[in-house]
C-alpha cells in the first residue's frame, strides 16, 4: 500500500510515527498489508538505514504488538515493510526469545567481567549490587533456556498440550 495522506503538513506536535501508523491504520492495518520503503521514509521524514527510521518502526511495532499486528521488512528485498502473518508471527517470537537470550547472556558475561577485573576498584558496597544483578540475571537466564528445553520437550512428545 502506498498511503496518500501527506505527513509533511501534520500536527508537529505529535510525533511522526504516531502520524505514520494513523495514516497505516486508514489504509487498512491487516495481516499481508505491504508500506512501500520511500512512503515510509517520507511519512517517517528518516532514511531507512538510520537510527530515527529504525527506532519510528519500533514505536509503532510497539503500539500494534498487542493487537498480534508487527511490521517487518525481512524477505522484502528493502523495498517494503509487511504486516507479518499469523503464521510468520512465530518466527518473529522465535527471533524475539533468541535476542532475550543472547542480551541476558552479555549482561552476565558483562558484570562477570566488571567483578573479576582489578582495575574496576569498585567498592563493597558496589562490588554486593553487580553481584545481586549478576545472580538475577544469571538466574533469568537460566529460566530462560529451561522454558525453551521444556517447549521443546512438549512438542516433540506431548504436542496436544500446546494446542488444546
Amino acid at each position: 500500500m502506498n498511503p496518500e495522506q501527506n505527513t509533511e503538513v501534520a500536527d508537529r506536535k505529535t510525533p511522526l510515527w504516531q502520524t505514520t501508523l494513523t495514516s497505516i491504520r486508514e489504509v487498512g492495518l491487516a495481516y499481508g498489508a505491504k508500506f512501500d520503503m520511500p512512503w515510509l521514509e517520507n511519512a517517517l521524514n528518516a532514511e531507512r538505514n538510520t537510527l530515527s527510521f529504525g527506532s519510528g518502526i519500533s514505536a509503532i511495532n510497539d503500539e500494534i504488538i498487542e493487537e498480534g499486528y508487527y511490521l517487518s521488512s525481512r524477505d522484502q528485498s528493502g523495498l517494503y515493510y509487511v504486516v507479518v502473518t499469523p503464521e510468520r508471527a512465530e518466527g518473529v517470537c522465535d527471533s524475539f526469545g533468541y535476542r532475550a537470550t543472547r542480551c541476558l547472556r552479555r549482561q552476565v558475561t558483562l558484570l562477570g567481567g566488571v567483578l573479576t577485573n582489578p582495575t574496576a576498584n569498585l567498592a563493597e558496597d558496589q562490588r554486593r549490587r553487580l553481584e545481586s544483578k549478576q545472580e538475577k540475571s544469571a538466574f533469568r537466564l537460566v529460566m530462560l533456556r529451561r522454558s525453551e528445553r521444556i517447549r521443546q520437550i512438549v512438542t516433540k512428545h506431548a504436542p496436544k498440550l500446546l494446542n488444546p
